[in-house]
């Protein structure tokens, strides 16, 4: 995110909000293919329209096959054989499964024990 701001000073808060553990901010997300179609050839268009029947306000930005290969952007009229293997790429607003519109707490603070406390001299430092 910093060298994209660096980068393209304009475009740093919306970059930026990719990469913010808050809930209700966009975040990249890979979804199975068959979520949305059966096993098939379809067009990118097709694809994308099937993504946005179930999640209307997701942007579908690609597809990523099973073996490792992405196709970022494609056009529209690109035909893409997809099955369960392979993952639709999406800019969403929705919870992450493990989230589900939790608020990110801080990790609870340690409670010290007197008993088993350590003293650390440090030098020129009086304990």
């Amino acid at each position: 995110a910093l060298v994209n701001g660096l980068a393209y000073p304009l475009m740093f808060g919306a970059i930026s909000e990719l990469f913010s553990p808050r809930p209700g901010t966009p975040r990249l997300c890979l979804e199975q293919a068959g979520m949305f179609v059966p096993d098939g050839t379809y067009t990118f268009g097709s694809l994308t329209s099937a993504v946005t029947r179930r999640f209307p306000d997701d942007i579908v930005i690609g597809v990523r096959k099973a073996r490792g290969d992405m196709m970022m952007n494609p056009r529209l009229s690109l035909e893409i054989y997809v099955d369960d293997l392979d993952f639709v790429m999406l800019i969403t607003r929705r919870p992450q499964h493990d989230q589900e519109e939790e608020e990110i707490k801080s990790p609870p603070a340690e409670k010290s024990n007197p008993e088993v406390s350590a003293k650390v001299e440090l030098p020129g430092q009086p304990i």
